[in-house]
């Protein structure tokens, strides 16, 4: 398989003139990771390698939207939610790129979409589909804000108003603490003692995460894994592929290369070599 071209130049002269980012009101901390934008950049055409992250995203597309390929089922749409995935999939891009996104917490669309995450997995669906009677006005004042930051309240505004699940049950809590003690270090975890924290059955542990996250806790972790190879070697671009296996708890650098391979579509000397080891994740 090849890997997808990007032209890194370009792109990055985009991010660093218009990409913005802002956290959510501290209320929506727990539902929403960030909110981030690209204003009206004029990009040449490219494909580019779309990797799991862990999260959802809901993105409102002002201008031209990319063409979505792969495994991910897409729907043309002005504003689109992004489920839960395992695996890469490719946007082609070119034109005029301006969109709104937010990007949920592992469980945070949970709490206010109608079905059950697991039933996302690997969709691209319409809002309006998932919200009938609110996405059309929910895209009109998105369109209609001249600002970063009212797209933003716009935004809150209308998650507030579509949380269905006002205070958080014994299900909700013991994912949200799942989530915080699989972060700092992913690769030290087992299914069974990620279990026995939540005081589940490991049956019922793979039921309730699957419900809320969308993806099975092995794949999560698999992910996240992933994801924090991505942050060191962001941080330290020079170590070697031996020592970010030894560093992420991978079992040897065969089983990260593997890990690699199913994520991406490419090896980590291959991914390295062709596309930024930026975690979204783990970077702030």
């Amino acid at each position: 398989m090849q890997p997808a071209v990007i032209n890194f130049d370009l792109y990055k002269k985009c991010l660093q003139m218009l990409f913005q980012t802002s956290p959510p009101s501290t209320s929506l901390s727990g539902i929403i990771r960030k909110f981030w934008a690209m204003d009206a950049c004029t990009i040449q055409p490219h494909t580019q390698r779309i990797v799991p992250t862990g999260t959802t995203e809901i993105i409102f597309y002002l201008t031209d939207r990319p063409i979505l390929k792969g495994t991910y089922k897409g729907y043309e749409s002005t504003s689109c939610f992004h489920g839960p995935t395992d695996t890469y999939f490719d946007l082609e891009v070119q034109g005029n790129i301006n969109l709104f996104a937010i990007t949920l917490q592992p469980h945070g669309a949970f709490w206010f979409l109608p079905q059950p995450m697991h039933e996302l997995f690997r969709q691209n669906l319409p809002l309006r589909l998932l919200f009938p009677k609110t996405a059309l006005e929910w895209e009109e004042k998105i369109a209609q804000a001249e600002t970063f930051d009212e797209k933003i309240k716009v935004s809150e505004e209308m998650v507030f108003r579509l949380i269905s699940k006002e205070t958080a049950g014994f299900n909700e809590k013991r994912i949200a603490r799942t989530l915080q003690i699989i972060h700092p270090e992913p690769g030290k975890w087992y299914i069974d003692q990620l279990a026995s924290e939540a005081f589940l059955c490991r049956k019922q542990f793979e039921r309730v995460f699957n419900e809320q996250v969308g993806v099975t806790p092995k794949r999560f972790l698999r992910i996240i894994r992933f994801q924090r190879a991505l942050f060191e070697k962001q941080k330290n671009p020079e170590l070697p592929l031996a020592a970010l296996a030894y560093q992420c708890h991978f079992a040897d650098q065969s089983h990260m290369i593997r890990d690699f391979q199913l994520i991406t579509g490419l090896s980590p000397g291959e991914y390295f070599e062709n596309c930024e080891p930026i975690s979204d994740y783990y970077t702030p």
